[in-house]
């Protein structure tokens, strides 16, 4: 009978720690293609319409200092992995196998967990696929190849098929599907969602159901299609929230946007305040690595604007502090979490600054290093910047002219650079 009790008194706590388990947030984190802050109304934008990531930022934290790496694979890892690239980017378009990312920790606490959209770090000959990674399912646009056809008649891996599609069938409808199926068929349990889309990348094409898409073939590009492809990219995030909304998860859900890098350089945003801000994909500069950050999640989230700084290598903690996780001393992270400003904490521990290691393809080309807070940017090779009166980095200011405010600001960035260098050692360095 004493067993019996004990039993019967256990029962209750399993239940509830079942039920516990089964409160915890999910997480969508989605993050648009060559995509700049200042092609977004909500950051001042004038030329685009993009009312549902409006929506979300009306309804959540909206950062004004979120910085990516200049191009795609580097702000991939970086994002990921909780690293800067110094640590952990070996060779382009690919992602080192022994790398540990925040699908395999949402996978380890007990998350289903899945990739939709752009990978882009397969390798040669695919090597580095997402299940790899620590994602229970995936549906890709490049196939086993980073240069196959993503917007019309893609190449689409899903969970390791490979299909070849020649009816005009549309990458991102497909990838964006599968998403909306993942959550529809794991509504029931925690999930981690991580949506790398396709769009707004180039070519520059004509969307489906207009006149121009029937007579495109997978490379027709042109600039007029640009603001379309923003609205179009727009409402796929609508999508993905309106089911959270209809499966009433929508409280439950954490849901993170960002973008990789800057927009293409052949493009000019015009902003509401009557400027312009120029397109800077793979520049280091603010027009290539200045990217928006909105936060939301109904009921946790408060509504309001963060001027706290946020590196992509800030993401792995911080969806780590969400899962409930306790990361390892043994894995390097470079990244701090920023869930306390998330959560309106406007005294939570901040950046001062952040450090970047830059290299498309570190084997060959050149690295550029350099360490910069609001308002200034020093890098590896001497040059200083005042970020506010020269955003386009064009005019190095001479430390003989530096006022003593300007001397001290550099004197931090300079201590903050060398203690970022010393404190890494390249893959493969003996």
């Amino acid at each position: 009978m004493n067993k019996l009790l004990t039993v019967l008194g256990i029962l209750p706590a399993l239940i509830f720690a079942a039920a516990a388990a089964d409160d915890r947030p999910n997480i969508v984190l989605i993050m648009a293609d060559d995509l700049s802050h200042a092609n977004l109304p909500v950051y001042g934008a004038a030329n685009f319409d993009t009312p549902h990531l409006d929506q979300l930022a009306a309804q959540g934290m909206r950062f004004t200092h979120c910085y990516s790496l200049p191009l795609c694979t580097p702000s991939r890892i970086a994002i990921m992995t909780g690293q800067h690239n110094g640590r952990n980017h070996v060779d382009t378009s690919y992602l080192e196998k022994s790398q540990r990312t925040f699908g395999a920790v949402a996978k380890e606490a007990g998350y289903a967990t899945c990739l939709a959209g752009k990978w882009k770090l397969a390798g040669k000959g695919g090597v580095s696929l997402p299940d790899r990674f620590g994602f229970d399912e995936y549906c890709v646009t490049e196939g086993k190849r980073n240069d196959s056809p993503r917007y019309k008649n893609p190449d689409i891996l899903q969970n390791g098929k490979l299909t070849h599609h020649s009816q005009g069938e549309y990458g991102p409808d497909i990838t964006r599907d599968f998403a909306i199926d993942f959550i529809e068929r794991h509504r029931d349990q925690p999930f981690l969602l991580y949506l790398p889309m396709v769009l707004v990348h180039s070519p520059i094409a004509p969307l489906p159901n207009t006149a121009d898409y029937a007579a495109a073939d997978q490379y027709t590009e042109a600039k007029a299609n640009y603001p379309a492809m923003v609205s179009r990219m727009d409402d796929d995030v609508g999508r993905i929230v309106a089911k959270l909304e209809a499966l009433d998860l929508r409280k439950r859900t954490l849901v993170i946007f960002t973008s990789d890098n800057g927009t293409k350089k052949t493009f000019t945003m015009m902003m509401k305040d009557g400027s312009t801000y120029p397109g800077g994909k793979g520049l280091t500069s603010d027009t290539g690595v200045h990217v928006p950050l909105i936060v939301s999640q109904p009921g946790r989230v408060p509504v309001g604007v963060c001027d706290a700084l946020v590196d992509f290598t800030d993401f792995f903690p911080t969806i780590s502090e969400v899962l409930g996780v306790k990361l390892s001393p043994d894995v390097p992270c470079d990244g701090q979490s920023f869930f306390a400003h998330c959560l309106g904490k406007e005294s939570a521990p901040a950046r001062a600054w952040i450090y970047q290691w830059f290299a498309n393809n570190p084997r060959q080309d050149k690295v550029i290093e350099c360490v910069f807070n609001r308002g200034y940017r020093l890098y590896a090779d001497e040059r200083f910047y005042d970020l506010a009166a020269d955003r386009d980095e064009q005019h190095p200011l001479k430390l003989p002219e530096l006022t003593p405010p300007q001397r001290a600001v550099r004197e931090e960035l300079q201590a903050a650079l060398k203690t970022s260098q010393a404190g890494f050692t390249r893959p493969g360095a003996k």
